[in-house]
């Protein structure tokens, strides 16, 4: 058993030898009994002190006190206030009240400028090893197992603290076992110990580095091979994302206005975004906005080609044209504001906040700890009890999910907390003098996330002066707390030149001593001080910690673009402490505007593509170039549109197609199209041309013709009440192709093919083809359908109309002698009034009105009926007269009528032979050939 260490009743509170504080702390402590006991400490605890307790004006060490503690009800009345972080606003029911207290001057009045920030770099705190921090972890551990504390029960919240800290009833600590994952999904990294905020390097990091831009990105090769194996996809999708893409593209059709075509690209990428993600839910029986992609970035390698398509596009689309909100601003943000005293851009007013925008597709897309999160904030105990409880509040900051990490800690109680074990505790949570400690270091982060203009008034734009006096308040309240755990022992500790070097054996025991000290001194303890200064340091944007916890490449370009302050750095910057880049942040302010606040969209964009450069500069996150969807991502942070659409194509053709049209129309992507060969060469002269080609780029007549080819193969297509035809969508698309002879071309392909068996049919085609100016693609199918009839059927009538409107005055001439010569042979109107087709019945009865309606349509059509007509209805009328018994007046009356109608058909019949010469030029609407049974016919009317 090993002995015991006592302290005389009569001895004075033991202390670190040779350790002054030197700077007063927050509180004063000066009347505080010390909680160091009259009494032999069990054995049951460990001390973080190396040479003993620490003295009493520490805040009772950081170990659990056995007497009365520091923080009195009295002393806390004075030194504190209850917090309110609802500020009087009813708290949900899953979130409890929050149930630490707050100081009254939490930050040392975080809306000013405080004397800290004048301070200069050579004053701010030296960061130690932190190698060394992990090695006097493990020699404190031995020389801490000799040293023990009281464990009595005297702390506040007694009746809700586990059994380990004294409760008469045991908590279970493994009864919510099966109520959280056990990790997070794919094992978060644990925060470094001991994180110096001052020398870290930029905490916003600069735009770029060196090594981003000289590396030669391997990702256009990769993209390529990949397009290569697959080749383009064929038409799976559905009808409804076929027609719905096509509706929303149509509001983009050349010839529109600029400010037209400007106010089409607000709704119109954002609607197709809907389309796309609608349709994968209805395919696949979820959406992308509600599936957790764990294993890997995006659909993995086994889902539908659509959901991988939809996946990337949504991302390009939202890049290029970030959704627009309407209404107006938020009252406390900054540009509603300046809109009252300066002329704001309509458009940009009412542009979402690009952090915003990747804040949401992140959550959409691509989260991995939504159900984890979602978790934590019910886990029992308490949120704090579970190992991953800083790892997912890590997460939650770094991807934007402010208000998740808010009400985490408005919910937490550290009397529960799993660090404690690693701050030397023999059970779970904290309790008297450290667990005040916390719940003040604790409230003031509400304080400070409640004042975050994106809680606060829904303002993502992090780069305007409300996101730049925010992280003052951070840095105010990261020092606030620095100062408030350690004063001045860090600043002691850290000064001075002290070599050491480990890969050789020499290490600095000085160093090791300030870090034992440092940790034992801390009012704070040690766990939950290193991780709320991490925490803060996340708010201040710094590269180095959002790349370190990033679980992904992707995650961390997006982190390092969401936190970015808007100021372009420079390289040499990357090293500058926070006091130095503050004043040339001011300088950098005064010389020039800042690109991201002339063009937000593009300046984002730029520092994105900076973004991957950096993130994948670290061979521990790079992009998978086996895996499409990741090259494909990768290759839209890099601006190399034309390696996305490679890869989309072979995916969804639909998808393409609409990327490219929006992208074209908006500026962002110019489509090569490569001109063929002209005319004159053989088979061998263009295999010539073609040796060591060099690969053609994708273009936008390729993609359309893909496209267009895979459509005419769909008969029809249905959704939502609306029936088209495969041909109809792929006309349409060909109207869109800038060459309009290919279009012409590829058109007449098409309905060469294309089966007309009805007068419906024919006249939805030919209305079509108006409607695109195809009108030689009209009239060729009008004369395919006529000539079809007029072969296969007695509809004269019908062939009539469609000769006409194909513009064919001859063939409708041949049609109508035809019937003129059927009416002299069988000496009757031919055919009968029972068997006479619609269109040719109307044309007799009516020729007025019929010509009028089909003038509407096609002028020249009316024309050409109207000057042929009159001689087959003027045979036809005679007949009529002659036979007919229903005629008025005595039967020579009725024959006197039918000879003039004969006399006139006579005459029109011989204008081809005036002059007894014939004259085939001449213009005749009866054949000269039935000349002689005309004469025949009035040897009936002679008496």
């Amino acid at each position: 058993m090993p002995s015991t260490f006592t302290v005389p009743y009569s001895s004075s509170p033991p202390s670190t030898p040779g350790n002054e504080r030197s700077s007063k702390p927050s509180f004063n402590f000066a009347d505080n009994p010390s909680t160091t006991p009259a009494g032999p400490p069990p054995s049951s605890s460990r001390s973080f002190t190396p040479a003993g307790a620490p003295p009493p004006t520490l805040f009772g060490s950081s170990q659990l006190g056995t007497g009365k503690s520091l923080f009195s009800s009295k002393s806390l009345e004075q030194s504190s206030r209850p917090a309110n972080p609802t500020n009087g606003r009813t708290t949900s029911s899953h979130f409890p009240p929050t149930k630490f207290h707050t100081p009254k001057v939490p930050l040392n009045d975080l809306t000013q400028t405080t004397q800290r920030d004048e301070m200069q770099e050579g004053d701010k705190i030296d960061g130690d090893d932190e190698h060394d921090a992990d090695g006097e972890d493990e020699g404190d551990e031995e020389q801490e197992n000799d040293m023990d504390v009281d464990s009595g029960s005297g702390h506040g919240r007694s009746s809700k603290a586990p059994s380990d800290f004294g409760s008469s009833v045991p908590y279970d600590w493994t009864a919510h076992k099966d109520s959280f994952p056990g990790s997070t999904p794919r094992g978060t990294k644990r925060p470094r110990v001991d994180y110096q905020y001052s020398h870290r390097g930029s905490l916003l990091g600069p735009a770029s580095t060196p090594t981003a831009r000289t590396r030669e990105s391997h990702l256009p090769a990769a993209a390529l091979d990949l397009a290569k194996q697959v080749g383009p996809a064929g038409l799976t999708e559905p009808d409804s994302l076929i027609l719905d893409t096509e509706a929303q593209l149509n509001k983009l059709r050349s010839g529109l206005d600029e400010r037209t075509l400007a106010a089409a690209l607000e709704v119109v990428p954002e609607a197709l975004s809907k389309v796309w993600q609608s349709c994968c839910y209805e395919e696949s029986g979820h959406s992308g906005y509600t599936t957790d992609y764990t294993d890997s970035i995006g659909p993995d390698e086994d889902a539908p080609a659509l959901e991988k398509a939809a996946f990337v596009a949504t991302l390009l689309l939202k890049l290029h044209h970030p959704p627009h909100t309407k209404g107006r601003q938020p009252v406390g943000s900054e540009l509603a504001r300046r809109s009252f005293a300066s002329s704001v851009a309509p458009s940009i007013s009412r542009e979402d906040a690009f952090p915003k925008v990747l804040v949401d597709w992140l959550d959409a897309f691509h989260n991995p700890y939504r159900t984890a999160v979602s978790a934590l904030k019910g886990y029992k105990p308490d949120p704090t009890a579970h190992a991953s409880f800083w790892d997912l509040v890590f997460n939650a900051t770094l991807r934007g999910q402010l208000r998740d990490a808010l009400q985490i800690f408005q919910a937490c109680d550290f009397e529960y907390a799993a660090t404690a074990k690693e701050d030397g505790m023999p059970t779970r949570g904290y309790r008297g003098a450290q667990l005040e400690s916390i719940n003040r270091a604790v409230g003031n982060v509400v304080l400070v996330l409640e004042s975050c203009p994106a809680l606060k008034d829904g303002d993502w734009h992090v780069a305007r002066a409300e996101w730049a006096l925010f992280r003052k308040r951070v840095e105010a309240a990261l020092e606030d707390l620095m100062v408030f755990a350690e004063g001045g022992v860090q600043n002691q500790n850290s000064s001075g030149s002290m070599f050491q070097a480990e890969n050789f054996g020499i290490r600095s025991t000085a160093s090791t001593l300030s870090q034992s000290a440092r940790r034992a001194q801390s009012r704070v303890p040690w766990t939950v001080y290193q991780n709320l200064k991490q925490f803060y340091v996340i708010l201040l944007g710094s590269a180095d910690e959002l790349l370190q916890l990033a679980e992904d490449w992707l995650e961390a370009s997006f982190a390092l673009a969401i936190w970015w302050d808007g100021n372009e750095e420079e390289v040499g910057d990357e090293g500058a402490s926070v006091m130095s880049r503050r004043h040339s942040f001011r300088k950098s302010q005064s010389r020039a505007a800042r690109a991201v606040d002339a063009n937000p969209a593009a300046a984002y964009r730029r520092r994105l593509m900076h973004a991957f450069q950096r993130v994948t500069a670290d061979d521990a996150l790079q992009v998978e170039t086996n895996n499409a969807v990741e090259v494909a991502l990768a290759s839209a942070l890099e601006g190399n549109i034309a390696d996305v659409l490679a890869l989309l194509r072979t995916w969804s053709l639909p998808i393409t197609e609409a990327i490219m049209e929006v992208g074209v129309a908006a500026g962002w992507y110019e489509s090569v199209d490569v001109q063929p060969p002209g005319d004159g060469f053989d088979e061998s002269d263009l295999m010539v041309l073609s040796y060591a080609e060099t690969e053609k780029p994708l273009s936008k007549t390729s993609v359309l013709l893909d496209y267009a080819d895979a459509l005419v193969e769909r008969r029809e297509l249905r959704h939502a009440g609306k029936v088209a035809e495969g041909w109809e969508v792929s006309l349409d698309l060909l109207s869109r192709l800038d060459d309009r002879s290919l279009a012409k071309r590829r058109t007449a392909e098409y309905l060469k093919d294309l089966p007309v068996e009805t007068d419906g049919r024919a006249d939805k085609i030919i209305g079509i083809c108006r409607d695109y100016g195809l009108q030689r693609e009209a009239c060729m199918v009008a004369e395919k359908y006529a000539t079809l009839t007029a072969s296969t059927t007695y509809a004269y009538g019908t062939a009539l109309v469609y000769f006409a409107r194909a513009h064919l005055p001859k063939k409708v001439k041949d049609v109508l002698d035809l019937l003129i010569s059927f009416c002299l042979v069988q000496s009757t109107a031919y055919p009968p009034a029972s068997d006479l087709d619609p269109h040719l019945q109307v044309l007799l009865e009516s020729p007025r009105d019929s010509l009028a309606m089909l003038a509407a349509e096609d002028k020249e059509a009316a024309e050409i009926l109207g000057r042929h007509m009159g001689g087959y209805g003027t045979v036809r009328k005679y007949y009529d007269m002659r036979d007919s018994v229903s005629e008025g007046g005595s039967t020579v009356q009725r024959k006197r009528r039918a000879a003039r109608v004969l006399m006139t058909v006579v005459a029109s019949a011989a204008d081809n032979i005036q002059g007894g010469l014939f004259d085939a030029e001449n213009p005749a609407v009866v054949p000269v050939d039935g000349l002689l049974v005309l004469l025949a016919e009035a040897s009936v009317l002679v008496e």
